[in-house]
């Protein structure tokens, strides 16, 4: 994504717009609404997905738009449920290459038994138990996007090899839902580590976004509890050793 401009003394405005149309499967209309959003100097568009929620892929939508946009970012819904951590980071790392380092990946899980049967592999679990498989996942995600050192990719022509494995490193992840050996199956991806969003309006999302996120959306249209839940945030940062400046704190609002 677009870095912001040098400090000048007053705190930047940070906005975003949701490209959320469940019943478009036409791109054209996604198109004309990110480049309304890029005209207009917004920061990010994101789109939202579930496993169960009708309408087109969230991240396959964006890597359609991405071509066609030249500067805003462009950040989908990829769930940490049922999915496996390494094709997801796979997937998010695809869209950054392919927007040329604009990616981003709102973090969501899916708590519901109907979206449990769609896969049929295991039951619905509590959502405290999802989100901390999903900030494992965060975390695993950021280890294989690290996991190819820069100049990994040789493509030599003389030698024919195109990777200097010697550049590449497993990751060797191991927790209590998944384990991941590693290295990633691409080029660590533009950005380094593509921005990670999380909706943390629902307490049990707290925790990761605090942890992980660079940009948490808090759903509310009063500005006390957005100050609450922002000063919230930036003290359990801290409480994980980050710098709460590195956190960007988003109030979300329906216009």
């Amino acid at each position: 994504m677009t870095p912001a401009p040098p400090f000048t003394g007053r705190r930047r405005l940070h906005l975003a717009a949701a490209l959320d149309q469940r019943s478009v499967y036409d791109a054209g209309e996604y198109l004309a609404a990110a480049r309304l959003a890029e005209r207009g100097a917004l920061d990010f568009v994101t789109a939202d997905d579930g496993l169960a929620r009708p309408g087109p892929d969230a991240l396959a939508v964006l890597s359609r738009v991405a071509p066609a946009t030249r500067r805003i970012g462009l950040v989908p819904t990829v769930t940490t449920t049922h999915t496996e951590p390494f094709h997801v980071q796979a997937a998010v790392a695809t869209l950054d290459w392919l927007s040329r380092g604009r990616a981003g990946w709102r973090i969501e899980v899916s708590a519901t038994e109907a979206e449990a049967r769609l896969f049929g592999r295991r039951a619905a679990a509590p959502a405290d138990a999802l989100w901390r498989e999903a900030g494992e996942t965060a975390d695993v995600a950021a280890r294989l996007w690290d996991s190819w050192e820069d100049g990994a990719g040789t493509r030599d022509a003389a030698t024919g090899r195109l990777v200097d494995r010697a550049k590449l490193h497993r990751v060797d992840f191991t927790g209590p839902a998944f384990s991941v050996r590693g290295p990633s199956a691409l080029p660590r991806p533009p950005q380094g580590h593509p921005v990670r969003l999380v909706d943390a309006t629902a307490r049990p999302a707290r925790a990761v976004a605090a942890r992980y996120a660079d940009v948490v959306l808090v759903r509310t249209a009063h500005p006390a509890q957005a100050a609450e839940a922002r000063a919230e945030l930036r003290a359990s940062a801290a409480a994980h050793g980050r710098n709460p400046d590195d956190l960007r704190v988003l109030a979300a609002l329906d216009v």
